[in-house]
């Protein structure tokens, strides 16, 4: 500026960023998701070790270790994300993580249940089985409620946590228990045969399981 001539040597010129950088924080904010996104993938399609030992009755999706890599990677997430982003733009990002998470979860309780069920048995799920999934169903709620600052800003709109929240409310039930929240409506965003499905494959045969799977399809 100091070499071009009066008066244009006192001249400022003023540019505004203000639209760029929104852009260029928007993009980086996308990008950085969908890294996100496919690495929280890879834990729930991994895990082959895990899935191929003997024993092992259910996907990988449901083992304790994958619950274990998906909290600690989404707690490095937050620690990341939550100083430098609005908390609204936070809870949106984190939250669509955690949906994936949850989703293919419930997904896979379904999955382990449909094929108890097909063909008809006459016993339900190992007690020992059972317990496992909705242990680890339990850590993964535990460790998501400790992502958010306010967690109803992620559960009062995630269109997944109102089903993983229903399958981990049946897993540990009794029957009077299943009964209370059917009454109750807790489990309101699984469809009669989802829920249906989960009674047949968790408890045994009787008439107080006829009675309920009556009172679902009713």
């Amino acid at each position: 500026r100091n070499q071009m001539p009066a008066p244009l040597s006192r001249v400022a010129c003023l540019v505004d960023m203000a639209q760029p950088l929104r852009q260029l924080a928007d993009q980086t904010l996308r990008d950085s998701w969908r890294i996100q996104r496919e690495q929280v993938l890879s834990f729930l399609g991994g895990d082959e070790e895990a899935a191929q030992q003997p024993g092992t009755l259910s996907p990988p999706e449901l083992s304790e270790q994958t619950t274990r890599r998906i909290l600690y990677h989404l707690l490095q997430v937050q620690r990341a994300w939550q100083p430098v982003l609005p908390t609204k733009v936070y809870s949106r990002a984190a939250g669509k993580l955690a949906d994936i998470a949850v989703q293919r979860v419930a997904r896979a309780v379904f999955g382990v249940v449909a094929e108890h069920n097909s063909p008809k048995r006459s016993k339900p799920l190992a007690h020992q089985l059972v317990h496992s999934i909705s242990s680890n169903m339990r850590q993964l709620q535990g460790g998501l409620e400790n992502l958010f600052e306010d967690f109803s800003a992620y559960s009062g709109k995630s269109q997944e946590w109102g089903r993983f929240q229903a399958v981990q409310s049946v897993l540990p039930s009794s029957l009077a228990e299943v009964a209370d929240g059917l009454s109750s409506g807790l489990y309101r965003d699984l469809s009669a045969a989802e829920l249906g499905s989960l009674i047949e494959a968790i408890f045994p045969s009787d008439a107080a399981r006829a009675a309920i799977l009556s009172a679902v399809h009713r």
